[in-house]
């Protein structure tokens, strides 16, 4: 093998671990600055991407039959409501809100709506709540079925570490093995060269 030919794998292998380290430590302080963001009244941003979020459903309140129903650990994809913005409500539209009793955020079916005083209830629970209508932050615009567990696992200690730190570290050991590799046997046939030479 040339020289240049190994210099060229040497080089790759190095650029390709630089830009896991980078990935590295990009994915770990976006998960520090979401994880750390709190609106003014202390409660956590929904993170959004063009207007779109997702949050996972924390409970069956609104398993049932109807239309936009969804089970425990679904993810659900809403539509944030912006504050200039806020559109009229419907009855059965199904809104996203921060429930501070449970201290997480919350989806129900609206029941009825009077002037700024909004009534919801979720298709499976009997509770009715009254919310203002600036307290509604998204709607629910849609679901993917259980992909919410995957998203809480990621959020637990042990399920972050088997799922994106081991992962990681393996093709940073796995690249830093294969740089040492490259470079040992760059010295052996440099090694050989002189040998031969002389």
């Amino acid at each position: 093998m040339k020289a240049s030919s190994k210099w060229f794998t040497g080089i790759k292998v190095f650029m390709i671990s630089l830009v896991y380290i980078i990935l590295l430590v990009l994915i770990l302080a976006s998960i520090a600055i979401i994880r750390a963001h709190k609106q003014d009244d202390g409660r956590p941003e929904l993170p959004k991407l063009f207007g779109v979020s997702f949050m996972v459903a924390p409970d069956d309140s609104m398993a049932g039959t109807k239309e936009g129903c969804f089970k425990k650990n679904d993810l659900l994809i809403v539509k944030i409501i912006e504050s200039k913005n806020r559109p009229q409500f419907e009855k059965d539209d199904v809104v996203i809100y921060f429930d501070y009793a449970k201290g997480n955020y919350n989806a129900s079916r609206i029941e009825n709506i009077n002037n700024f005083l909004v009534t919801v209830k979720g298709d499976n629970d009997s509770r009715l709540r009254n919310l203002s209508s600036n307290e509604v932050l998204a709607l629910y615009q849609g679901k993917i079925k259980g992909v919410g567990s995957i998203i809480n696992l990621l959020e637990s200690t042990w399920g972050f570490i088997l799922l994106i730190i081991v992962p990681i570290s393996s093709l940073l050991i796995y690249h830093g093995v294969s740089i040492v590799k490259t470079v040992k046997e760059m010295k052996q046939e440099k090694d050989s060269e002189v040998f031969d030479e002389a």
